[in-house]
C-alpha cells in the first residue's frame, strides 16, 4: 500500500461532490456525498439516456453552488459495459470520472451495517464513501486508433475460445471414433485433416473409399504435399481402428459441422489480424516493438490494444499493475506468509496476451533466454521465471516504444546462452 498514492487520490476529490453511481442496464442509481462526507438527499434513480444524463448534470450543478464546492466527481463500477455511454458523455464536461473496484465494494458491504444484505442505494454510497477514502482508479478512456484496437483485441480473444472449443470438439470425436488418426495425421486442425474430416471422417469411410479415392482426397486436401505414403497409412489405421461405431451418424454431422466452423473460425481470425496490424502501425510504435526477436506484429498490436497509448503512462510499473503482475505480500512482524505472489488484480486479457507472447520471445531472444535460464538455475519455478519475463517483456516494450527506436540485443548474449544451455542441459541429465 503507497500511503503518498492515497494522500494524492484524497487532495483530488477533496471539497468536491461526489456522486456515488451504481449502474445497471436501463435504471442507474445515484447518491451524492457533500465534500465533508455527509449525503445529501436521498438516493436517486435515472435513466440510460440523455434527458436523464442532462437532469443529473442539472442536480449537480446546484449542489455545487449550494455547497460552494470545486468540482464534481463520479465514482462508479467498471459493470459491464454500461459505463461507457455514460463516460463518453460527460468526458467533455467539468466533472472526474473514477472507478471503485467491485472488489473493494463486496468487501466493505458488510461492514456499513454488519449485514450480508445488498441494494441498489446501498451499494451507491459505499461507491462513494470509498471514493471519499481515495480508494479508485481514474478512468483512462482509449478513443481514436485506441479504441478501435483494444475492441478488434476483445474480439480476436473471443473468436480464439470459440476457435479453441470447437477444435476440442473435434478432438474427442477423434478420440471416441478413431483414436489411431493421430498418428498418421499429427494435428487435427489443420487444413488436410479438416478436408479429410469433412468427407471421410471414421475408419469404415476410409475403408469404403479405397486406396484411390482416398489418395484423391489427399492430394486435394494437403494442396499436393501430401500422396500415397500418407493414404497408404491411413488404410492401415482403418482397417486397424478400435474405434466405436455406435452412434457414427451423428457424430458424422457434428464433426462436419465442427470442421466447417473452425475453418470459418480461422478466416475470421486472419482478417481480424490483418486490421490489428494496419491499425497498430498508425500508432507510430509497431516498427520499434517488432524489432525485438521473438514478438510479431499481431502480438504487438494485441498488447498496444490492451494498454492504450503508451505516452498517458508514467513509467512502466503501471504497465504491470494493469496487467495483474504486480507483486503483493503478506507480512506481520518478523513472519512472512506465504511469499510473494502476483495479485491478479488487474486486465486478464492482458495477462494472458502477455503468456502467449512470452514464449516465442524466450524460444528467439537470447536476452530474454538468459534471463529466464538464470532464474531456474537459481532454483526458481518455471512459471514463476515465465511470469518474470512476463514482466520483463511489459517493461522492454514501454522503453521502446518511449525510445522508438529498434532493440538491441546484449554484448555477448550469444556465447553466455549457449554456456547456461549446456550447464542446464548437465543439471537435467544429472
Amino acid at each position: 500500500m503507497n500511503i503518498h498514492k492515497l494522500n494524492q487520490k484524497k487532495l483530488l476529490v477533496k471539497g468536491k461532490i461526489i456522486v456515488g453511481l451504481d449502474l445497471a442496464k436501463t435504471k442507474h442509481v445515484g447518491i451524492p456525498m457533500l465534500p465533508d462526507g455527509v449525503v445529501s438527499g436521498k438516493p436517486f434513480s435515472f435513466g440510460q439516456n440523455q434527458e436523464s444524463f442532462a437532469d443529473l448534470w442539472v442536480r449537480c450543478q446546484e449542489l455545487v453552488r449550494m455547497h460552494s464546492a470545486t468540482g464534481v466527481v463520479f465514482a462508479m463500477e467498471a459493470t459491464g459495459s454500461y459505463w461507457e455511454p455514460l463516460a463518453r458523455h460527460f468526458e467533455s464536461k467539468e466533472v472526474d470520472l473514477v472507478f471503485v473496484h467491485g472488489r473493494v465494494v463486496k468487501k466493505c458491504r458488510e461492514m456499513m451495517d454488519l449485514s450480508k444484505s445488498k441494494n441498489d442505494p446501498k451499494d451507491a454510497y459505499l461507491i462513494a464513501q470509498l471514493c471519499s477514502e481515495g480508494k479508485f482508479s481514474e478512468i483512462r478512456q482509449p478513443s481514436g486508433v485506441w479504441s478501435n484496437l483494444r475492441n478488434l483485441g476483445l474480439l480476436r480473444a473471443d473468436l480464439m475460445r470459440d476457435w479453441v472449443a470447437w477444435g476440442n470438439r473435434i478432438r474427442s470425436i477423434q478420440d471416441k471414433f478413431w483414436p489411431e488418426r493421430e498418428h498418421v495425421l499429427k494435428g487435427c486442425l489443420r487444413n488436410t485433416s479438416l478436408y479429410l474430416f469433412e468427407r471421410c471422417p471414421f475408419p469404415q469411410d476410409v475403408v469404403k473409399l479405397g486406396k484411390i479415392g482416398l489418395l484423391q482426397l489427399v492430394l486435394e486436401g494437403s494442396n499436393k504435399r501430401r500422396g500415397s505414403r500418407v493414404a497408404d497409412q491411413l488404410l492401415e489405421s482403418a482397417a486397424k481402428s478400435v474405434g466405436v461405431r455406435e452412434g457414427a451418424d451423428s457424430a458424422r454431422w457434428e464433426l462436419q459441422l465442427a470442421a466447417a466452423t473452425v475453418k470459418s473460425l480461422s478466416d475470421r481470425l486472419r482478417e481480424v489480424d490483418e486490421k490489428l496490424v494496419q491499425l497498430a502501425s498508425k500508432t507510430g510504435y509497431l516498427e520499434a516493438m517488432v524489432s525485438m526477436p521473438g514478438l510479431s506484429a499481431v502480438g504487438a498490436a494485441l498488447l498496444l490494444g490492451e494498454v492504450g497509448d503508451p505516452a498517458r503512462y508514467r513509467n512502466a510499473k503501471e504497465w504491470t499493475k494493469l496487467a495483474g503482475l504486480n507483486l503483493v505480500e503478506n507480512q506481520s512482524g518478523k513472519t512472512k506468509r506465504e511469499g510473494k505472489r502476483i495479485s491478479r488484480i488487474g486486465r486478464p486479457v492482458l495477462r494472458h496476451v502477455l503468456y502467449y507472447l512470452c514464449i516465442p520471445v524466450l524460444r528467439h531472444n537470447a536476452d530474454f533466454r538468459i534471463s529466464y535460464l538464470e532464474l531456474r538455475k537459481r532454483g526458481k519455478p518455471t512459471m514463476k521465471a515465465i511470469i518474470a519475463s512476463m514482466c520483463r517483456l511489459l517493461r522492454v516494450c514501454f522503453a521502446l516504444c518511449r525510445s522508438k527506436k529498434p532493440y538491441q540485443l546484449g554484448p555477448d548474449s550469444e556465447a553466455r546462452l549457449a554456456q547456461l544451455r549446456e550447464e542446464h542441459a548437465l543439471k537435467k541429465a544429472s
